[in-house]
């Protein structure tokens, strides 16, 4: 049974039957909560399942995020082109 617990979705594991039988539940909920479900054993959390929308997701802003931070990297090494060179290279497409 998944459990609510702190603003977050737990699964305790107490056999290993358990994740398998409940593989339904668990997906349905992954979809329809757009948040992780925990995976607790032995009292710790174990594993984190997310669905592939929400993991896709995340995999878009990591994307993003490495561009942004390589164009601050070129802006603060003058690796960057001035306001000028830029409107160039537009009109040039």
């Amino acid at each position: 049974m998944v459990k609510t617990k702190k603003q977050c979705l737990e699964f305790t594991v107490k056999k290993n039957d358990d994740l398998a039988n409940s593989y339904f539940e668990i997906s349905k909920i992954c979809h329809e909560s757009k948040e992780p479900i925990f995976i607790v054993q032995n009292g710790k959390r174990d594993v984190a399942i997310i669905s592939m929308e929400l993991y896709e997701e995340i995999l878009g802003r990591k994307h993003l995020y490495s561009l942004m931070e390589e164009g601050l990297s070129d802006i603060n090494n003058e690796n960057a082109l001035s306001e000028e060179e830029m409107d160039k290279s537009i009109d040039l497409m």
